[in-house]
Order: structure tokens, then C-alpha cells, then sequence
């Protein structure tokens, strides 16, 4: 698995630091604290439904992704114990 720092560069994550391998999961773990709470539409509009569970879903995959992503962090961590 490869990691993308800010500045752009990716790095396999099995050549990461220790240290740098906690600190993105303390990052991606303040991230899904983060996580909108699920919307519901009160109007009548089928559109205006149809955007709101599009959104649902779109925050869903990413919080599947990050979890994904934090699995594989600390099975990282593991494997060097």
C-alpha cells in the first residue's frame, strides 16, 4: 500500500517511520470524528432527496475508505512488533 504525503510523494507504507505511521493514524482517526452526521430531507422534491442520500453515501465510502486505510496502518504497526 502507498501513502501520499501533502507535498505529493507517495510512500510504501512498509518504509514509512514508526513515528510517521502513528501520527496519519491519529490524523485519519481526527478525520472521521469529523464525519457529518447522515441527512435526512424533509421537502417533497425527488431531486432534492436523491442529493441528499447521494451525499449519505459519498460520506460513507469515504469513512469506509479511511477505515481501510487505519486497518492497514496498524496492521502495519503489528507486523513490526
Amino acid at each position: 500500500m502507498q501513502w501520499k504525503t501533502k507535498e505529493g510523494k507517495l510512500l510504501e507504507v512498509k518504509e514509512m517511520e514508526t513515528s510517521h505511521i502513528e501520527n496519519c493514524i491519529k490524523m485519519l482517526e481526527r478525520k472521521l470524528l469529523t464525519k457529518p452526521p447522515s441527512s435526512a430531507y424533509m421537502g417533497d422534491s425527488d431531486t432534492g432527496n436523491d442529493w441528499v442520500e447521494q451525499e449519505n453515501r459519498a460520506n460513507d465510502e469515504i469513512e469506509e475508505m479511511i477505515d481501510g486505510v487505519l486497518k492497514n496502518f496498524k496492521l502495519e504497526l503489528k507486523r513490526r512488533i
